[in-house]
């Protein structure tokens, strides 16, 4: 599926942003933690929805994607763009 280490990557970014946004909330005690970091968890990972699609499609224009989805995917419109890319565009052989 994934080469080079990008599953590490996608993680690592995952894990540093979520003690960057979820380190400063005051989250309390018990469950709603654990609700915080489940809620965190599905929404990287549909954040991260165009590079995983791009990764397990083996797409010629992966780093490209993965650049973008990161940098500029939460304005939307660039999210949209490149999950269209990722499920339409080429793939190696």
């Amino acid at each position: 599926m994934f080469k080079n280490g990008t599953w590490l990557v996608i993680i690592f970014l995952g894990v540093m942003f979520s003690q960057v946004f979820l380190g400063s909330l005051n989250l309390g005690h018990g469950s709603t933690r654990i609700y915080v970091y489940v809620i965190y968890a599905l929404v990287w990972l549909l954040y991260v929805l165009p590079t995983i699609i791009a990764g397990d499609r083996n797409h010629n224009k992966f780093s490209l994607i993965l650049m973008l989805n990161l940098f500029l995917g939460w304005t939307i419109v660039v999210w949209v763009l490149c999950l269209g890319w990722a499920i339409i565009g080429g793939t190696k052989k």
